[in-house]
């Protein structure tokens, strides 16, 4: 039940984070292809030029999108991304969870906890990842696409994600579905330790408060937003590097 449960919850928090993604995705992308010789023309690409960042804020990006794309613009690559949130978000909470039913994430000191609790996130985090790898690869060139010059990185011509999926298998054979691997695992085992290991101890923390032993809900909140925080900061560069060796063009 934890496995399922984790992995709906993910689900449900990938819809409305998708739009986010997208951005997210562009920005990460953005430059990639661009020549160093100081030249202002395209990338190969198709990238905008140089000094012309139509991806240089959020508020940018989203119109940017608006104007190229359109609202569905903001939902590219959903399918694939909710694929891959309930796949590897029902393995690695499902994992941590039963560590944690099972005190193996508990030592006899609050430091010992904290490093068990940062080994199994990322033992949870690596093993989910594994599994949801083709799915973020996917969504990752999905959500690449686009057009003129609002387009970055390299452009894949995948019409969906089973078209994504039996396209590279064809192509590639079964290891190209985890092309790019390393970059994905390196980025969830970090994100993983960080976001489980300091929810886990926030939790613990705020609870010798009033008001966290009042209201569960708001203990949960205040943790997530604390370890989402961290997520963040150590997971971000190693992010960057997975999107760019998963929109990597043929070769």
């Amino acid at each position: 039940m934890d496995f399922l449960l984790g992995g709906c919850a993910a689900t449900c928090a990938g819809f409305f984070s998708n739009p986010f993604d997208v951005i997210k995705t562009r920005q990460q992308l953005h430059g990639e292809l661009l020549q160093r010789t100081g030249q202002t023309g395209p990338s190969p690409a198709g990238s905008p030029a140089t000094g012309t960042n139509p991806y240089s804020s959020v508020i940018r990006s989203f119109r940017s999108i608006l104007r190229s794309e359109g609202v569905l613009g903001l939902q590219k690559g959903l399918v694939s991304a909710l694929a891959f949130q309930f796949a590897m978000n029902s393995v690695r909470l499902g994992i941590y969870q039963t560590a944690e039913n099972c005190e193996w994430t508990r030592g006899d000191t609050q430091a010992s906890t904290l490093l068990r609790s940062i080994a199994w996130g990322g033992m949870s985090g690596v093993v989910g990842s594994t599994i949801a790898c083709p799915f973020y690869m996917v969504k990752t060139q999905i959500q690449a696409r686009s057009h003129g010059k609002y387009a970055v990185g390299f452009q894949h011509r995948h019409t969906s994600t089973m078209d994504a999926l039996t396209g590279i298998y064809r192509t590639y054979g079964i290891r190209g579905l985890w092309r790019g691997y390393p970059g994905i695992v390196t980025r969830t085992a970090i994100g993983s330790s960080a976001q489980l290991a300091t929810f886990s101890t926030c939790k613990d923390l705020f609870a010798q408060f009033d008001w966290a032993r009042e209201s569960v809900a708001i203990t949960a909140f205040a943790a997530s937003m604390v370890s989402g925080f961290f997520t963040c900061v150590f997971m971000s560069p190693f992010d960057v590097i997975a999107t760019r060796l998963f929109n990597q063009g043929n070769r």
